[in-house]
């Protein structure tokens, strides 16, 4: 009768072992999971922090830039559109092509 119950035991214990091993791996696979999402979280923060950056950078500096540039054409276009026709084209080619060497 012991050794019957031995018997059934032994799958059951095989069970077990295989059962334990398995659950270790899937632990070890869930803390290299997390510490991939808490690497991947830490390189988000950086980039929303690059990104603000960029962001304040082109607020404060490109755009008033932009603007500039963009007054500047409109008044350059204002200043060819009041230059009698007969310079025109001498004037817009000055624009367009590089000086003559």
């Amino acid at each position: 009768m012991q050794a019957q119950a031995k018997q059934q035991d032994q799958p059951m214990d095989a069970q077990r072992r295989e059962f334990d091993a398995t659950k270790a791996e899937l632990q070890a696979c869930r803390e290299q999971l997390e510490s991939a999402l808490a690497e991947v979280q830490e390189k988000a923060e950086h980039v929303d922090v690059m990104v603000s950056h960029f962001n304040d950078v082109v607020e404060a500096q490109l755009k008033p830039q932009l603007y500039e540039a963009e007054t500047t054409a409109t008044q350059l276009r204002g200043e060819v559109v009041d230059l009698p026709s007969s310079r025109l084209p001498v004037v817009v080619a000055s624009f367009v092509l590089p000086p003559r060497r």
